[in-house]
């Protein structure tokens, strides 16, 4: 009689064991792996979408011998005063408006020139005059037009009005900014007022710690000497808010020159990168680094609970959310504090300010310089002395190489970043 032996086949539970961490141990290579993969194509889509917008810059270039005025537009009639918001856009349009042509949005310049009727209007069917009401004014359609090309796609942020991120002023975003130069006095309105006349905006350094808001003494209609000789002192960068300037301003040359960079748009998560704190006064005019007091220092990437959102009373620190608007919290920054730093106002978003270039990219932005090549900066790039007082005129930037690239005219020689 043969007996045969049965062996029952299976896994032992030690070689599931076995089996379960290999298996957890390869998806903790592979994830972090995709990741980066998928953000480095992020990052390479970024920098194509920065060259357009470089490019276009140059096309405008060619055909008005000029680069965009970084805030410029229309104003009222010969009264003193602020400007109403829906009959002027009261000279604070980016430059991002005038390079629509040129980034195949014809259609959305076509529209601003037109002017046109509110969205869900509530004034009595209100009709905007050409090149549209102030860039706040989300109920002008083309203010709340989203353009691909401003986008970079590593930033969540989202117009969508279904979104806890959106901004309430119902405008859309932008996360390409120019670049102001280095300093902070008069940068945020170039020196002139929304009249156009060389004045300080209604914000003197002297009023800072008495005036609630900005803008009570914006229309001025007359030049005050001085203040023409500072602005043009302390505007320093390739961009000049409400003047003209060109390629043959830039004698550092064209590719020792910032001409833009990214901001990170908010996500209303108390970020310093998105989010602005404001009311700094005066001590931030001349130590850059002031306002990094209100950092949390367990979050070092976030505000400190006494600077949250909440403490504001309207949507104005959000930083990036209208591609229309020319001041330093939506689509400027200077080369003060390295890339990744704050952003904060003396008073509000339309006061003396300093806007750091920002991503959500890993540690760095990209980078576009005046002769059209993107290069990418990283958070470690020396930028000098933070807590430096701002130069005048043509003296060397205190800033590092941050602060060298980020001016048109000031002689440095900048090798090795």
């Amino acid at each position: 009689m043969s007996s045969k032996s049965h062996q029952q086949g299976g896994f032992t539970l030690i070689e599931i064991l076995v089996s379960i961490t290999i298996i957890a141990i390869l998806i903790a290579i592979l994830i972090p792996a995709v990741q980066h993969v998928r953000e480095s194509a992020r990052r390479m889509t970024c920098a194509d979408r920065m060259k357009q917008v470089g490019l276009a810059m140059h096309n405008y270039h060619s055909s008005f011998n000029q680069l965009p005025s970084v805030m410029g537009g229309t104003t009222a009639s010969a009264v003193d005063g602020p400007s109403p918001t829906l009959t002027c856009n009261r000279n604070y349009l980016g430059g991002l408006v005038a390079l629509l042509p040129m980034l195949e949005q014809q259609a959305l310049w076509d529209q601003i020139v037109a002017g046109g009727r509110l969205e869900e209007d509530t004034l009595g069917n209100m009709v905007t005059p050409s090149m549209g009401p102030a860039p706040w004014i989300g109920q002008f359609k083309p203010w709340a037009t989203d353009v691909a090309f401003l986008r970079c796609p590593s930033d969540p942020a989202s117009s969508d009005l279904s979104s806890p991120a959106y901004g309430e002023s119902g405008t859309s975003r932008s996360n390409y900014a120019f670049c102001m130069g280095d300093t902070i006095l008069l940068v945020h309105s170039g020196g002139r007022n929304e009249a156009g006349f060389y004045d300080t905006d209604g914000i003197e350094p002297s009023d800072l710690s008495t005036s609630a808001l900005a803008g009570v003494k914006t229309r001025t209609r007359k030049n005050r000497n001085d203040i023409a000789q500072l602005a043009r002192s302390t505007n320093r960068g390739l961009f000049w808010a409400r003047h003209r300037t060109s390629f043959r301003d830039c004698t550092d040359g064209l590719s020792n020159t910032i001409a833009m960079s990214e901001i990170a748009t908010h996500l209303g998560n108390n970020e310093i990168i998105d989010t602005a704190i404001f009311d700094q006064g005066t001590q931030m005019l001349t130590q850059p680094n002031f306002c990094e007091q209100a950092i949390d220092p367990n979050r070092p990437t976030h505000w400190g609970a006494g600077f949250s959102e909440g403490n504001q009373s309207f949507d104005a620190e959000k930083k990036g959310t209208r591609w229309c608007d020319g001041r330093l919290l939506y689509t400027a920054f200077q080369a003060i504090l390295p890339p990744g730093s704050v952003t904060c106002f003396s008073l509000r978003d339309a006061s003396h300010g300093l806007s750091s270039a920002t991503s959500r990219h890993v540690e760095g932005v990209s980078t576009l310089f005046a002769d059209g090549s993107v290069r990418y900066i990283t958070t470690s790039i020396d930028a000098g002395n933070s807590a430096a007082a701002p130069v005048l005129g043509a003296q060397p930037s205190p800033y590092g190489i941050w602060g060298a690239l980020g001016t048109r005219g000031s002689g440095e020689i900048v090798q090795n970043y």
